[in-house]
């Protein structure tokens, strides 16, 4: 067997990657002489070939292997003393071996790292304007809870442990960081991996300090605009009481409580849904997905102006119906819309509003335009035609 065959057999048993054949010709070639079964004994000792290979993460194979050629000098019977043929052929082949596992695994635990990694969000001039002008008006707040230190409020705990996720991820969410707005309040926040989020009042979200393994696993309750993080080989997962939503690196919407059900838009580069009990289904840009309480879902075209004028904080438009420009306000201010008469939703009115003024500014300017008597009564907004004289 050459240096390189048991390198990668050696590498695989230190990683815990390797196979029952892999571990039966490890123990067969350990067994054929006292050297190799020396040399063995050497490189898998507690503290040795371990401690170099998690140093990759933090320096490089090549000190890596240095530290390693140290520890087996250092392991010899003593500088001092004069070394037999014996120990010249051990520390040579341990030599050999130790430089081979190094390299080998520095390639694969390097290799996997740019794999995984994730390259933040870009934020742009717009966006962050948007940021700054909801943070001095005072628009931007939200309560935080660490899982890790005091307990997740009860009705956050049911949300996750009703969904059906893995032991680990449902454990790891459980133990995470739980961000809530208020109903008059939104808030934006970068998640460990520079996804940035923009939660909609009423929203929860639920995410760990730090992401782990191959998926970014959060968990939604509400109305936010996600923009991912990419990465290779790291999914960003969205999990609801609805189903999840899956990607790789994009930008889209999320309503966990429309009226007809869960919507998510895909503004940028591709998602799949997969609604509880039902098969994953994959959007394509512009598209909306509407998820019922019973898992159906129906596919249609997004209205991705209305998505990103609710994200920027600002709306400007020209013969756009009242039904789409109160859709926008709805989800600035976090209000439903009734309409007394149907026909009100498909006056053409043209403006521009924004989401920083107060909600009975922006509707007194709506009302000046149709003419439209709007009143608010709770958490709706109802709208109906003026009353003749």
């Amino acid at each position: 067997m050459t240096t390189e065959q048991i390198s990668l057999l050696i590498q695989h048993q230190l990683l815990g990657t390797i196979t029952a054949d892999e571990e039966t010709t490890l123990r067969e070639w350990c067994n054929a002489n006292v050297y190799n079964k020396k040399v063995y004994d050497e490189l898998t000792a507690e503290g040795s070939m371990q401690a170099a290979i998690s140093s990759m993460r933090e320096a490089d194979y090549h000190a890596a292997l240095a530290a390693m050629q140290q520890r087996i000098a250092a392991g010899a019977d003593g500088a001092d003393q004069p070394q037999s043929r014996w120990h010249v052929v051990l520390h040579s082949r341990l030599l050999r071996i130790a430089a081979m596992v190094v390299i080998i695994a520095g390639i694969s635990v390097l290799g996997y790292d740019r794999y995984m990694h994730v390259t933040p969000v870009e934020v742009s001039p717009e966006i962050a304007q948007t940021m700054e002008t909801a943070k001095t008006s005072g628009l931007s707040a939200a309560t935080v809870i660490n899982g890790k230190t005091s307990a997740l409020p009860r009705a956050i705990v049911k949300m996750i442990q009703s969904v059906h996720l893995d032991a680990d991820v449902r454990d790891n969410l459980l133990a995470a960081r739980d961000v809530e707005t208020s109903h008059s309040k939104e808030y934006w926040l970068t998640l460990p991996d520079g996804t940035l989020v923009h939660l909609a009042p009423g929203t929860r979200l639920v995410y760990p300090d730090r992401f782990r393994g191959s998926t970014r696993d959060v968990f939604l309750s509400g109305m936010a605009y996600f923009h991912v993080g990419k990465s290779h080989g790291s999914r960003f997962v969205v999990h609801t009481q609805h189903g999840d939503i899956r990607e790789y690196g994009t930008e889209f919407f999320v309503d966990t409580d429309a009226d007809n059900g869960m919507q998510v838009s895909l503004l940028e580069g591709s998602i799949s849904i997969q609604p509880n009990s039902s098969a994953e289904r994959k959007l394509a840009i512009g598209e909306e997905a509407t998820i019922g309480a019973d898992a159906s879902v129906s596919i249609h075209r997004a209205d991705v102006d209305v998505c990103k004028a609710w994200n920027l904080g600002r709306m400007e438009f020209t013969a756009w119906p009242v039904s789409r420009v109160m859709s926008v306000i709805a989800k600035w201010y976090g209000y439903r819309v009734d309409y007394t008469d149907d026909a009100l939703r498909d006056v053409a009115i043209s403006g521009n509003f924004d989401r920083f003024n107060d909600i009975a500014t922006t509707l007194d300017a709506v009302s000046a335009i149709t003419g439209f008597n709007i009143t608010v009564s709770g958490n709706r907004i109802n709208v109906r035609a003026a009353e003749s004289n």
